[in-house]
């Protein structure tokens, strides 16, 4: 059950990153974007330094910098794709890299 949580955790926001992909034009859908996406990767931040794994944890620092919901970055679309496509692959290999936390449930 914990594999599955930390599967959820990172394929929701990498799946969601895909998506964005497709050509939303709605800012509705990137403000869900940076919220969902920043708060995958805070969680796997903490995780991560839990694990003390700590270059994972970096990584996820910088995702939630990115993608921060507060005070976002403004690129140009294109720009936007390419971190999008890599955000996502990265999620990915997080959930490969790191074990469920021995706290869950």
């Amino acid at each position: 059950m914990r594999r599955l949580r930390l599967w959820v955790l990172c394929v929701v926001p990498a799946g969601m990153l895909l998506l964005s992909l497709s050509g939303h034009r709605r800012s509705g859908f990137f403000i869900l974007l940076r919220w969902v996406v920043g708060g995958g990767a805070a969680l796997l931040a903490w995780m991560a330094h839990d694990q003390d794994v700590s270059g994972w944890m970096w990584v996820m620092v910088g995702i939630l910098i990115l993608f921060n919901p507060l005070v976002p970055l403004h690129l140009r679309r294109d720009t936007w794709r390419v971190l999008d496509l890599g955000a996502a692959a990265l999620f990915v290999v997080v959930a490969l890299r790191l074990q469920p936390s021995r706290g869950e449930g």
